[in-house]
């Protein structure tokens, strides 16, 4: 009969729940799927991190298991492993930097020798500002308990040093400390530990290289500064006084009112505004000092923040990130309302291409700001959002994925709506939670927006038209994916759908944890027959959004491939990808 010479043709249909071809491992769900190499785990977790855990795995274990990936990958190349961290984090790749500054302080203790070197050198190009900077210094200090090396001393050094005395002041004064894991860490202590030096006269550099050296006049007072702080002459000359008497080379002693008065028309001025800002006492006079020397918000009392006229003054100069983050809290104030002047202008700003690429905006960071700014409530304040700015943030967000030309390709795109796509997530507060589930479907949204024919189903046990459109708010679209949870789940119904119903695909796109157990054909074995029985240059794109070690792609077949899914690169390698380019 014939429907038996159909059935042994189409090759024997392997459970999930079995191995089905060497090589495959268990995951967390029970299903057996492809162990991807160390290089790939190592992208997902510069780029995704793993706060939070899974659904399947606590966070600790895995931090531990991607802490062995970076342990494994500088084994088998370190320079390789540690200009990818400098890659990812100077691209703004990652959803957050804390992770490629952990990787490096992984680098800079458990390297050989050369890759402690190599780490310890590059380490400002990873941890460019103060937070991070504290942050790594924690990290080594953890992973070393608590012992205190040359190797770290230099680094921190060259942080110092390596830095012009303008962009040094600033930073001095906008993250002077920080509280990592229970302890306090600030600039104070940090130079201590650094002992950079200052030759007098003709003195030769101190021993330990330029890194310990002081490099010019007016980084020996911000160092100064940052140590002592700003303290009344005689504390000073007393200082003085005893260093000179115990014969030791001077340190620093702190500077003097006059000394930050007289900096008001030098370089330097920054730090007079930031001492200045200290102690106001009226919003005027915050403004002139906004107005006059561009000081931040990290440098206004928090009493002046809210204020309308203050935040009018800043917005011209806000930085990207402070920008994003501050829109809810802008549109409390009432800064922000329909059809002003200064809406307009953070809608302009926001959308620019080149702005987000040079403030290394990563698309969740707007698509969380999104989120929070359309439910109309941060931790503290709450507000009634403006339709137009939550239209600049959809835009922003796609703006932020690096741009490609169509491809012309047909793609079918099968978003994953499982419970385990909808735990945890991105986000620190509860309502700012951005969970895997709805970042998968924002990126299906933004290949969609660049793609002519497409189309866009969701899967757990069971294969649904989302009712996703290209013109749908990145918010109705979060709303759609979270009413879709249907049990179990099964990556292999994309292609089985495509088969069932004779639909011409080029490109399958199946955005997941990689959790499959439920189907009773594997993904790659249902691909294979789709390949056989309609189109054979049909390609498989995973996209993952979790930091684990496993993927449904199986690495043996070209025509499939890995992503890590919330690359802000995703859409231009995708499209090489479809296009056989790559």
């Amino acid at each position: 009969m014939a429907k038996y010479a159909r059935t042994v043709s189409k090759g024997k249909a392997t459970p999930q729940s079995r191995k089905a071809k060497a090589g495959q491992v268990k995951n967390r769900a029970g299903g057996f799927v492809f162990k991807v190499d160390d290089w790939t785990r190592l992208s997902r977790f510069l780029i995704l991190g793993n706060d939070g855990g899974t659904y399947y795995a606590k966070e600790g274990e895995l931090t531990f298991e991607n802490y062995e990936c970076v342990l494994r990958c500088l084994s088998t190349d370190w320079k390789r492993t540690i200009d990818h961290i400098v890659e990812v984090s100077d691209e703004g790749r990652g959803v957050k930097n804390a992770p490629a500054v952990f990787a490096l302080a992984v680098a800079s203790v458990k390297g050989v020798d050369a890759a402690r070197a190599y780490a310890n050198k590059v380490m400002p190009k990873v941890a460019r500002y103060s937070s991070d900077f504290f942050t790594f210094v924690a990290d080594v200090m953890q992973l070393k308990d608590g012992k205190f090396a040359k190797g770290l001393q230099r680094a921190i050094g060259r942080w110092y040093t390596e830095k012009d005395a303008v962009r040094l002041a600033y930073q001095l004064c906008k993250y002077p400390q920080r509280s990592i894991g229970g302890d306090k860490w600030s600039h104070a202590d940090l130079l201590r530990l650094a002992h950079i030096s200052r030759p007098a006269g003709d003195k030769k550099v101190a021993k330990g290289g330029r890194a310990l050296t002081c490099p010019s006049d007016d980084h020996a007072f911000l160092f100064d500064y940052a140590v002592h702080g700003v303290t009344d002459k005689a504390t000073v000359d007393k200082r003085k006084a005893e260093a000179e008497s115990t014969g030791r080379e001077q340190k620093a002693t702190g500077v003097t009112p006059q000394k930050i008065t007289a900096l008001r028309d030098s370089k330097l001025k920054y730090v007079y505004a930031h001492e200045r800002a200290k102690k106001a006492t009226k919003t005027s006079e915050i403004v002139k000092l906004i107005e006059d020397f561009r000081i931040t918000r990290e440098s206004i009392p928090p009493q002046f923040r809210n204020e309308v006229e203050v935040q009018r003054a800043l917005l011209g100069g806000m930085p990207m990130t402070a920008l994003i983050r501050n829109i809810g809290s802008m549109t409390a104030s009432g800064l922000l309302k329909p059809l002003s002047k200064e809406t307009s202008m953070v809608a302009e700003k926001i959308t620019d291409r080149e702005n987000l690429k040079g403030g290394r905006i990563h698309p969740m960071t707007v698509l969380m700001a999104l989120k929070v700014y359309a439910q109309g409530r941060g931790i503290r304040t709450s507000w009634t959002a403006v339709p137009a700015l939550k239209d600049a943030l959809e835009d922003a967000f796609y703006a932020s994925f690096e741009y490609v030309e169509p491809t012309g390709k047909k793609y079918l795109l099968g978003v994953d709506c499982s419970g385990s796509m909808g735990c945890h997530g991105w986000g620190s507060q509860p309502h700012a939670v951005l969970t895997p589930r709805e970042a998968a479907g924002a990126v299906a949204m933004t290949i969609a927006r660049s793609e002519k024919n497409y189309q866009v189903m969701g899967f757990c046990s069971t294969f649904r038209d989302l009712n996703v459109r290209k013109n749908d708010s990145l918010e109705s679209v979060c709303t759609k994916i979270n009413r879709s949870d249907w049990g179990g789940t099964d990556c292999s119904l994309p292609m089985q759908y495509a088969m069932k119903h004779g639909l011409d695909v080029d490109c399958f796109v199946v955005l997941t944890d990689n959790e499959t157990w439920a189907g009773n054909i594997h993904p790659f074995e249902a691909l294979k027959r789709y390949r056989k029985e309609f189109n054979k240059e049909a390609k498989l794109a995973v996209l993952g959004f979790t930091a684990t070690d496993i993927s449904i792609a199986d690495p043996s077949d070209a025509g499939m491939m890995d992503f890590v899914g919330l690359d802000s690169n995703v859409p231009k390698i995708l499209a090489g990808f479809a296009k056989g380019d790559l």
